[in-house]
């Protein structure tokens, strides 16, 4: 009957929205435990992930465990001078009342790691993300207590971790949606594929490019992030163990 809600927090102007002045960028959760009906106020999940004080946090990805009902957050952290984009995961055994100090998943491979995706299941924690055409899966064996980083793929120029299901042998499966160039235009601009990684372990494999799509439509507003209407899926898996792959088709 619980469910999570994550917020990407940005500062504002409290003038203008006093909540915007709240909790200083950082990634907020609010908790149903009655099936949505009501949610608990937003409430910090790290303030300060690895005891650091990141400037700002965002990209929240969530994971339930449904062997133990452990709640994992994971998140971008970034803004140090000098500093680099962390992926942190932080685990909570209250139905995400409280979270435990956020412990670091990426190593030093990646510095500037981007899109991370978090599946957990029997305190086996998987996490896949990207830091250009490297992608990873960083596995945690002891409930997200500490993680080891696996580079899995080095495919195409820019990869996105798209998100993650489970099979009925508990094999890890996240489809990728990555960019054939650095700013990912031209059509083909995208490929689309699933990857595997082996229960409990690193070992991935990916598939062959399952779909392709032309560039995204153009950013109508006067600043937006990289590909901001770029490569784009979803995975899903049924009772049956068949599983769908649906992508963005590029211009609209």
């Amino acid at each position: 009957s619980h469910v999570y809600v994550l917020i990407t927090h940005y500062a504002g102007d409290p003038s203008c929205d006093p909540a915007s002045g709240q909790n200083n960028s950082r990634i907020m959760i609010q908790v149903s435990a009655d099936g949505g009906k009501t949610f608990s106020a937003p409430a910090v999940v790290a303030n300060t992930p690895g005891g650091i004080g990141y400037p700002d946090q965002a990209d929240p990805s969530i994971a339930i465990d449904a062997a133990t009902g452990a709640v994992y957050v994971s998140f971008l952290a970034y803004g140090l001078s000098g500093g680099h984009t962390d992926i942190y995961v932080a685990k909570s055994t209250n139905f995400g009342q409280s979270f435990s100090q956020a412990v670091q998943a990426n190593g030093k491979g990646c510095k500037n790691c981007d899109h991370e995706k978090i599946l957990a299941a029997g305190n086996v924690v998987y996490d896949a993300y990207t830091q250009g055409q490297y992608h990873f899966v960083a596995v945690s064996r002891d409930g997200g207590t500490t993680f080891a980083q696996n580079v899995v793929d080095s495919t195409d120029v820019v990869g996105f971790a798209e998100g993650g299901v489970f099979d009925s042998q508990g094999n890890a499966w996240f489809a990728w949606g990555d960019c054939q160039s650095s700013n990912c235009t031209g059509s083909p601009a995208a490929d689309y594929r699933v990857s595997e990684t082996l229960a409990g372990g690193g070992a991935t494999t990916f598939s062959p490019v399952l779909a392709q799509s032309p560039q995204g439509p153009g950013c109508p507003y006067s600043s937006c992030g990289f590909a901001y209407f770029g490569a784009q899926d979803a995975i899903a898996i049924d009772a049956g163990g068949t599983m769908y792959l649906a992508w963005q088709t590029g211009q609209v």
